[in-house]
């Protein structure tokens, strides 16, 4: 089990959960490789949101806490250790019995789900620790590819510059079309009128 929290004004907030059932090969992992698979699908599952930004990891498993340390890693736990060095990634360690919020979606029972298609949604299903080491070994990065492969309807020609979005445009030209919006020109005028910083201004605005 796993839960994202972002804090927020000092006070954790739970963004989102995730947990599934272990598949019988996986039942007879250790307790190090349980905990290091169920970092690596949570990592892997929210890899669009973590990717080039700090976070941490907290586990109940203090061993997990080297992973990120290792400078030559060899053995079962590799795959994991070597895919989280595309990460900025902190382990530290917080005792199970303070640790209850990520446990207890561990020890939730679940109805077997069905099989899904989607690879996006790959995380509730049973994926042992070598079949994805074999995976991402064989993966290619087709992020870009997709994107040229989609059917798209030929776009209209235009006529008009304005609406060039690769045109030429001058930070003065920016800043007076923002003065001339009617949304906009009024949050500048508060922020200008206020000695708070706008980030203090923008939140009493909200």
């Amino acid at each position: 089990g796993a839960v994202w929290i972002q804090n927020r004004h000092d006070i954790e907030q739970g963004i989102a959960y995730a947990s599934r059932s272990l598949s019988k090969a996986e039942l007879n992992y250790s307790a190090t490789k349980m905990q290091c698979l169920a970092v690596l699908l949570v990592v892997t599952k929210f890899r669009p949101y973590l990717c080039g930004k700090q976070f941490k990891v907290v586990t109940g498993h203090h061993a997990l806490c080297w992973l990120v340390n290792l400078k030559d890693p060899s053995g079962r736990l590799a795959p994991l250790s070597l895919r989280l060095h595309e990460f900025d990634v902190t382990i530290v360690y917080k005792s199970g019995q303070k640790h209850t919020d990520a446990d207890c979606l561990s020890r939730a029972p679940v109805d077997s789900a069905p099989p899904c298609d989607d690879d996006n949604d790959a995380f509730l299903g049973p994926n042992s620790f070598d079949t994805f080491a074999q995976d991402q070994r064989g993966q290619k990065h087709t992020d870009a590819d997709c994107l040229s492969r989609a059917p798209v309807d030929s776009a209209p020609p235009c006529d008009d510059d304005n609406d060039a979005f690769l045109g030429p445009i001058s930070f003065d030209t920016f800043a007076q079309d923002q003065r001339a919006d009617p949304d906009l020109r009024g949050v500048i005028e508060y922020i200008e009128g206020n000695t708070d910083s706008p980030l203090k201004v923008f939140r009493r605005a909200l």
